[in-house]
């Protein structure tokens, strides 16, 4: 900055310490003279900014501040300037008083600012042999009088009969801007008179706006601060502002009288102030003694501030990790970030030593980014060395929110060194929440919008707002570690009710401070999905974490792992519901957890809990293996829950399984398993009651046939003659179920009903089941369809049928069942309007021609402007709806390769009235050069041509393509594009297109190194489903215009026209953005990053050419 131009000519000159401030809501400090650097102690104006962070509130306690603008609102509107008092501590640590006047001003450089005059408070009250406000000692006099008292004792040997006072008012700042200056200087008056009154013929100052000093005799002196308390806080009338006071007491339990004679007056007097200021923030304390553990909080705050930032710059300060471990597995699923300061001299420094002195001085920001810093530099580390990529919980302090912008931080971090967002889980403490105005809110949900996991810390401490929960965005609670370390019965209960809590509300929940087994297993039990301690870890250096790893002492959880135990680990296992959690893979079903409810029945069927195997397995080897199987896969398939019924010793039991997440390797979800029977004390199976209780959800009515008494348990039925808990004949039930079957459907009903034909297609069946669909009456005499579902009991008995019906689905699920049911089902329908005017008729025709035909169709104005276009038209070329080509030319789309084939036949349609048939060309659609066929036709009103309307066909059948790519593979699977074989043949085709009309083209490379890591964490068919998802949007950038292509795993190539200068280079920051905004691809999280590099046509020979020279940019190698 140039200080020799505008107001900052005449700065370093002024006798005080000026600040030029930014006048807008920011305000930055723009520049300071060499005053104001000596009252904060800086040696230089770039160790001030980085003091301050460059904002004017950072000068200024947190309690008392006020912006700038705010104090000039409140002024003397007789006046141009205010003045104002507040308290500060120097860079190194030491309180003072300023008192400052400002007002505006006009830079010619710099527009407006406000001009804020510094100077401590001292240097002017140290002039005065009295204070003018409140009648007591100026601060020269008084600290004159206090050095002869001290001298006095030490001649006498009475040192410490006399004891140092500080008296704060807190929040007297907003008392002026409440009541008015002349109030403020009535109150601080009548604060003297008070102290005098309290402490007559003690030496009293007044020194600053709202701090007071006495030295009186120490005889009844708890008595003498209670009173003087009090009556302060009586003269006030605003709990807003209290008086707060520190004395400190010379003697064998506080602080030896010995130690008076190596402290300077003032000295005793700070003492004094770090007494009063320790209970700044309790409501229930006015006055404190002084100990000396608060004067080694002053020296270690200044050891901090003075060594902090060198210890940074020469390694002392070390990022540690502490493992989290899932309660399910073992495995380690993130770490925790902390930090850890080991002094050359003093040692191990703990956190609890440094970090609430960065905290209370705003510096703590400069720890967060360090620590953020060296972990993203790890994951590169980890990932060469072959390690799954655990994520990192990195922790933001309020302090953070309040000077720097966190977000655009971490993006930035992201971007430097190409780690996916997923690695960092943000942690904000409970704490911070509480005096939110919106700028943490607002961060907040920048990080979650962008993707990453947002973790509240310290959930329980004391700041406890449900509100936290309803109006921040946060995806796990850490509970607080308090609860653990007083681990009775009434912690057991806060701890299970705030996981119940979590779970209603899809937050994930993680324990703090696990010590023990015990702990331990109360948390996996209760549902806690993740827990932290020193059951399983200490902190611990990057080195030792990849030394445990490299032994077997810790497994890492990979990411897809990491997506399925996050999904089950929301489902809530304190119910009543028989529920348990299991992990799947290709080999084996493992069952990670039981509740309360499915032990049961595990002990009720096998007298054991074990349920159909040992160890909680089911080995491919298993026969109950197919069948899990068969239900898992086709509840992922579906996203519904799959049952089957089963007959175990006797028992009938509906299996349920809900697989929540995964793909073909790797699944969990929820297991239930219901006992629909109990044992009477005889022994047989009771059926009715249970069956009815447990079943009557699913099934509008439901049987029991026993084959080898050939009768019928009615459980339920809509049939009135069929009596739930009634038993009868099965000549019976069959006579009077058919009478309530449609008469077209009877037929079927009884082939389909008998028990042979039961049993044979159930055999074919892993569920062991039939079913069919049929029109059955209901209890109001409608026919209704309904699904007859007949399940065969299993081996034990065989012969044995349960029999349900309920409604039925629109489509039944085999396919050549399809054409027939709909026919049955329309006729079910109410009748459709059989009168319809001829212009609705021929509306009808021309709707269904537009809508639902494939014939490819359009029309235009006289200008050659598309005024709409049929579905298939805008299928074909990948639209959604008519407005991406409403108003456009064909060369304002640009799909024709600047061919001017067609131009020239639309002019003939629409100046001549010509008509153009079948004219060839090529066309773009979807990424891919196509040949094909158009004819044109004009369109008249009356004897005008107003537009045109055409047609085309694509000359390269679906079949043709099809046998093509099969044999040439020019298509890649992956992502639909063209493969890089067929970019090269599509290369020539579009060359010849380009020269042929004069017009240039180039080559677009896109890197996306993200596709192969995704692949490796998340399988071929979740690469796959990335990959589609990126070419879409490719597509959708480039696809009506450029021919696209893959090339290798990461990359794509685009070939396209060459567009006005900065035209694609928006384009591409389009597509970066939009693969930016790609946060995970069905529930697996990703990040994004894309590479780019461009060759001209007129550069290189051939594609090979291009591929080599653009590979060479992109590397950096060439520019």
């Amino acid at each position: 900055m140039d200080r020799n131009e505008g107001v900052l000519k005449y700065l370093d000159d002024f006798p005080g310490g000026v600040c030029l401030v930014s006048r807008d809501s920011e305000e930055r400090i723009l520049a300071v003279n060499p005053e104001v650097l000596r009252i904060f102690e800086c040696t230089s104006e770039q160790q001030f900014m980085d003091f301050t962070h460059g904002y004017f509130r950072n000068l200024v306690a947190a309690e008392e501040f006020r912006s700038v603008a705010d104090l000039y609102e409140s002024r003397d509107k007789k006046a141009d300037y205010s003045f104002w008092g507040f308290s500060s501590r120097t860079r190194t640590g030491h309180f003072i008083r300023i008192e400052g006047i400002f007002g505006p001003a006009v830079d010619e450089k710099r527009g407006p600012l406000w001009v804020v005059g510094l100077v401590k408070s001292t240097m002017r009250h140290d002039v005065l042999e009295t204070d003018g406000d409140t009648g007591l000692l100026g601060p020269h006099a008084f600290y004159r009088n206090v050095k002869v008292f001290l001298e006095q004792e030490k001649a006498e040997g009475t040192l410490g009969q006399r004891v140092p006072v500080f008296i704060n008012l807190v929040h007297f700042s907003s008392f002026n801007s409440s009541y008015g200056f002349e109030a403020g200087n009535t109150l601080l008056y009548q604060i003297g008179q008070v102290i005098r009154s309290c402490f007559p013929n003690a030496p009293a100052a007044h020194v600053g706006a709202d701090n007071f000093l006495v030295l009186p005799d120490r005889r009844g002196i708890s008595a003498r601060m209670d009173r003087v308390v009090a009556e302060i806080n009586g003269l006030i009338h605003d709990r807003a502002i209290r008086c707060k006071a520190g004395v400190v007491l010379f003697d064998e339990d506080h602080e030896p009288p010995e130690s008076l004679k190596a402290l300077k007056c003032r000295d005793i007097f700070d003492m004094a102030k770090m007494a009063a200021d320790s209970i700044r923030e309790d409501g229930n304390r006015s006055w404190a003694v002084y100990n000396p553990s608060m004067g080694r909080d002053m020296v270690n705050t200044a050891f901090v501030l003075r060594n902090f930032e060198n210890a940074m710059e020469k390694g002392h300060i070390h990022v540690y990790y502490q493992p989290i471990t899932r309660a399910l597995t073992g495995k380690v699923c993130s770490v925790e970030a902390l930090a850890r300061w080991e002094d050359p001299e003093k040692g191990m420094i703990f956190p609890g030593n440094f970090i609430p002195v960065l905290e209370k001085m705003k510096l703590i920001h400069l720890l967060d980014r360090y620590v953020i810093e060296s972990t993203a530099r790890i994951y590169h580390r980890l990932k060469k060395s072959g390690y799954p990529i655990i994520p990192v919980s990195v922790n933001l302090s309020r302090v953070d929110f309040d000077t720097l912008k966190p977000f655009d931080f971490m993006e930035e971090i992201i971007y430097r060194y190409q780690v996916p967002r997923q690695f960092f889980h943000i942690e904000v403490t409970e704490s911070a929440m509480t005096r939110d105005t919106g700028v943490l809110r607002n961060e907040l949900f920048r990080f979650k919008k962008a993707g990453y996991q947002l973790w509240l810390d310290d959930f329980g401490s004391g700041y406890s707002t449900l509100n936290v929960l309803k109006e921040f965005p946060f995806d796990l609670l850490k509970i607080d570690m308090a609860f653990l370390r007083n681990f009775n019965e009434k912690s057991r209960k806060i701890i299970r009710s705030i996981i119940l809590m979590a779970k209603n509300l899809s937050i994930h929940t993680l324990a703090e401070g696990a010590e023990t087994k015990e702990q331990v297993d109360f948390l996996r039990e209760s549902g806690c999905e993740d827990i932290q301690g020193y059951f399983y870890g200490k902190p611990m250096s990057i080195e030792e974490f990849e030394k445990k790893l490299g032994e077997g002492v810790y497994t890492a959880e990979g990411p897809l792992e990491k997506v399925v135990m996050d999904r089950i680990g929301l489902v809530n296992v304190l119910t009543d519901k028989p529920v348990g959690l299991f992990l799947n893979r290709k080999d084996r079903f493992v069952l990670l957890l039981k509740n309360d409810a499915l032990k049961q029945v595990g002990d009720a069927v096998y007298g054991g809990g074990n349920i159909y195997f040992e160890g909680n397995e089911v080995l491919h080897s298993n026969p109950l293996y197919p069948w899990m199987q068969a239900l898992i896969e086709g509840s992922r398939e579906s996203g519904q829950e799959q049952s089957v019924v089963t007959m175990r010793n006797g028992f009938m039991l509906k299996n349920s399984i809900h697989t929540l997440a995964g793909s073909d390797t790797l699944s969990g979800g929820t297991v239930s398993i219901i006992n629909m029977s109990v044992k009477n004390e005889n022994g047989p199976i009771k059926t009715l009651d249970t069956l009815y209780r447990n079943m009557m959800r699913i099934f509008d009515a439901l049987y029991y046939y026993q084959g080898d008494k050939n009768t019928v348990d009615v459980i339920l039925s809509t049939i009135p003659a069929m009596k739930p808990g009634s038993v009868l004949p099965g000549a019976q039930w069959l006579q009077l179920s058919e009478s309530h079957v449609h008469p077209d459907d009877r037929k079927q009903f009884m082939q389909f009903i008998q028990p042979e034909n039961i049993q044979k297609v159930a055999a074919d069946s892993i569920h062991r089941l039939s079913s069919a669909h049929f029109r059955i009456k209901d209890s109001r005499g409608r026919y209704r369809w309904k699904e007859v579902i007949a399940m065969v009991m299993g081996q034990a008995a065989e012969d044995h049928i349960l029999l349900g019906a309920k409604e039925t689905a629109l489509t039944p699920l085999a396919p050549k069942e399809r054409a027939a049911f709909l026919r049955l089902y329309a006729a079910t329908l109410p009748g459709v309007r059989d009168k319809e005017t001829k212009e609705e008729k021929e509306w009808n025709f021309v709707h269904a021609l537009n809508k639902k035909s494939e014939f490819k169709f359009f029309w235009k104005d006289r200008n050659r402007r598309f005024l709409g276009a049929s579905d298939a038209f805008l299928r074909y070329y990948g639209f959604s709806d008519e407005t991406a080509i409403l108003g456009k030319t064909d060369e304002d789309m640009g799909w024709h390769l600047g061919d001017s084939t067609y131009k020239a036949e639309e002019e003939k349609v629409l100046q001549k009235g010509q008509i153009s048939y079948n004219a060839r060309g090529k066309c773009i659609a979807k990424g891919t050069l196509h040949a094909i066929r158009a004819t044109k036709v004009p369109v008249y009103d009356g004897n005008e041509i107003i537009g045109l309307l055409g047609w085309f066909v694509d000359l390269d059948s679906e079949a043709e393509t099809k046998e093509r790519d099969s044999v040439y593979r020019l298509t890649d699977d992956e992502s639909g594009v063209l493969s890089y074989r067929g970019i090269v043949i599509e290369e020539e085709h579009y060359a010849d297109a380009f020269q042929n009309a004069g017009m240039m083209y180039e080559c677009i490379l896109l890197d996306i190194p993200a596709i192969e890591d995704f692949g490796k964490s998340y399988g071929m068919d979740g690469r796959k489903k990335l990959v589609r998802r990126i070419a879409e949007e490719i597509r959708n950038c480039f696809g009506t215009r450029a021919v696209i292509g893959r090339m290798g795993v990461n990359r794509f190539i685009i070939l396209q026209n060459r567009e006005e200068e900065g035209m694609i280079e928006k384009e591409l920051d389009a597509l970066s953005g939009k693969l930016q905004a790609i946060h995970s691809v069905d529930g697996w999280p990703c990040t994004l990053f894309l590479r780019t590099a461009r060759v001209d046509c007129t550069e290189t020979e051939d594609v090979d050419e291009m591929k080599t020279l653009l590979l060479r940019r992109l590397s950096g190698n060439e520019a």
